[in-house]
Formats: C-alpha cells, sequence, structure tokens
C-alpha cells in the first residue's frame, strides 16, 4: 500500500510539474500526517 501512494504522489508530482510545487508540499504535508495520525492510533488506540 504505501509503495502504490508513493508511486501515485510521484506520478502527480511530474504530471504537475515545477508549477504547482506549492500545492504539492501542501499535499505532502498533508499526507505526512495522516501517516502520523495513524502510526498514533495504531499504537495507542488499543
Amino acid at each position: 500500500m504505501r509503495r502504490h501512494k508513493t508511486q501515485s504522489f510521484e506520478y502527480l508530482k511530474n504530471k504537475w510539474g515545477s508549477s504547482n510545487k506549492r500545492a504539492i508540499e501542501v499535499i505532502q504535508r498533508t499526507m505526512d500526517n495522516i501517516e502520523k495520525l495513524f502510526t498514533f492510533l495504531r499504537i495507542y488506540g488499543h
């Protein structure tokens, strides 16, 4: 799942190009936050 997500992200990054660098940074930060949230839930959500 992680690998597929990364491939999709790389595809979008290449497709949009440098003109949407800001949007890409926002999406990347959002994805990082989602991963942190899921990690938190996995550790403390038992």
